[in-house]
């Protein structure tokens, strides 16, 4: 009985992937081609979840889905963050459908029902690896950001206190790295140079990098270009101060952790030794 179930279930999400597969692929296919490959796996068979998704949709606007949209906001742009969230989503209903759909086949095949049961758990790691993956990414970004600001930070503010124009001083700081930080700084700079408004492009740079430290710097700076402050090299100054020290903190606490981990495999070696030694002298004992 139990393997008629098992036939039935099989057959049926084979026709049901192989229906998506079909008429997913030729429907979706720009938005495939888009998708980079390096970081969707099988993403050729995406046009599954696509077309899975049209046919029973799924609310995108709950608190799950806006907190992967600012996610995104930051890794593909806030523009393109929807296209990307919808893709993440395709990816994770292909996943399910394709592993469920061969794990069943494969379970009739061998008569063994568990195989359908691990089937479905493979399916649960890949949805959960989708978004750790990319939060994953998010996180060495903002790493990323938070080890070259107190350098650009400084870097600024002495030449704003040296007398530099504030335009110039960020065209000459973006052009010393090729990092995420200064991509973002050139960035800022072809908001600047294409009419927008300079608060408003610090406002989105803000955005972009995601992290505390960099919102202050652009309130700073927004509000020195609405006030006319003429303190902001002072402004900076303080700031870069304060991020130095909680750059300092930070690599200490990095280091503390790093060393509690290494006690981890001391303490292993040193319970291996005892082992070595003392099974035996217990040996010897019981002669």
């Amino acid at each position: 009985m139990t393997d008629i179930i098992l036939a039935g279930v099989g057959t049926i999400l084979g026709m049901f992937w192989l229906y998506l597969m079909i008429k997913g692929s030729r429907r979706y296919a720009a938005y495939i081609r888009v998708l980079d490959g390096s970081e969707y796996f099988m993403k050729e068979l995406f046009g599954i979840g696509y077309y899975a998704l049209e046919c029973f949709p799924v609310d995108m606007n709950t608190a799950h889905f806006r907190k992967r949209q600012r996610c995104l906001s930051e890794l593909k742009g806030k523009r393109n963050a929807p296209f990307y969230v919808q893709a993440d989503l395709a990816a994770q209903v292909t996943y399910v459908l394709t592993v469920v759909s061969f794990g069943s086949l494969l379970a009739v095949w061998m008569g063994n029902a568990s195989i359908l049961l691990l089937a479905v758990l493979l399916g649960v790691v890949l949805v959960i690896y989708v978004e750790a993956d990319e939060d994953s990414r998010l996180e060495k970004r903002h790493q990323s950001i938070r080890r070259d600001f107190p350098h650009v930070l400084s870097q600024l503010s002495l030449l704003i206190n040296a007398g530099m124009p504030l335009r110039e001083a960020i065209e000459s700081v973006a052009a010393r790295g090729e990092s995420v930080f200064f991509e973002e700084i050139r960035l800022l700079l072809e908001d600047m140079k294409n009419g927008v408004p300079d608060y408003e492009a610090l406002q989105k740079f803000a955005d972009r990098c995601g992290i505390s430290e960099v919102r202050k710097f652009s309130s700073i700076m927004i509000q020195n270009m609405k006030k006319g402050s003429s303190e902001l090299a002072y402004a900076l100054m303080d700031l870069s101060s304060e991020v130095w020290r909680m750059r300092v903190n930070s690599v200490r606490e990095e280091g503390e952790k790093a060393s509690a981990k290494l006690l981890i495999p001391i303490f292993m070696i040193f319970g291996g030794i005892l082992m070595m030694v003392a099974v035996p002298m217990i040996r010897g004992l019981s002669f």
